[in-house]
Order: structure tokens, then C-alpha cells, then sequence
């Protein structure tokens, strides 16, 4: 399945701002509806993009940086198992136990 910007803005709970911040910084994968993705094209997102947008966003206002919710969210989707949890062992021996299934709610 593929969404549309806004429906990926909507479904994440994340500003247009983060999802393009994001998308330069090639945190979240894009596949265009036409061979150029240039500026001004729209742009389709995987399934697997809204998950990992679920996740920053949630890490984010957790207190990770964008950075380190990116490397996170990776993690997880490399991971995980359908709707399964996954655990995330941070520095320092914290834990960050990270389930799609409730962050989606």
C-alpha cells in the first residue's frame, strides 16, 4: 500500500515540515508516481515509511533527536515482526520496549 503526503501527515501525526526535513535528510524512503522525482512531483510512501514516521515521532517527543529516532526506528522495522514488539537497548543499558501496534492508536 502507498500514501500520499498528506495521508502520511495525517496517519503519523507529523507536520509537512518534519516529513520533508526527514525525506532530505533520507530518514523516510519516497517512490515517486513518475520516473522524475524533481521538485514539485508528488510522491508516494511505502507502508514501512508510516511505520518508521510513527516511531520518530514518538521517540522524538520522547526526547530522542531525530537523529538518534531515525537510527531507532530502523532498528525496530529490521526487527520486528508484524505488530510484534521489539525491544531497543540504548546506551547505558535503557531499554525502550517500541510496539507499532500501540503507537498507532
Amino acid at each position: 500500500m502507498a500514501y500520499t503526503s498528506k495521508e502520511l501527515v495525517d496517519k503519523a501525526k507529523i507536520t509537512n515540515r518534519q516529513l520533508h526535513y526527514w525525506h532530505r535528510k533520507e530518514w523516510l524512503v519516497s517512490f515517486s508516481r513518475r520516473d522524475n522525482d524533481g521538485s514539485g512531483i508528488p510522491l508516494e510512501w511505502p507502508a514501512r515509511t508510516l511505520g518508521k514516521a510513527i516511531i520518530m515521532r514518538h521517540l522524538i517527543r520522547g526526547g530522542f533527536t531525530p537523529e538518534r529516532a531515525h537510527e531507532l526506528g530502523e532498528q525496530y522495522l529490521n526487527r520486528a515482526v508484524g505488530n510484534d514488539a521489539y525491544a531497543v537497548t540504548l546506551a547505558a543499558g535503557v531499554v525502550v520496549r517500541l510496539s507499532l501496534k500501540e503507537m498507532m492508536k
